[in-house]
């Protein structure tokens, strides 16, 4: 593979990377922050078996 190959697969990773945290961080925000992310983890069925 070429390096401006591995770069813009690498470039790519990074942005989505960000928006998946920018968007985790927003939407727990808007619930209230607590722990980022938790809202998604409470709606499995393992979770919810174990609290």
């Amino acid at each position: 593979m070429a390096k401006w190959e591995m770069r813009s697969i690498l470039a790519l990773l990074v942005a989505i990377f960000m928006a998946v945290v920018i968007y985790w961080v927003t939407d727990s925000l808007q619930n209230g922050g607590g722990t980022v992310g938790r809202q998604y983890f409470v709606q499995t069925p393992v979770e919810r078996s174990l609290l």
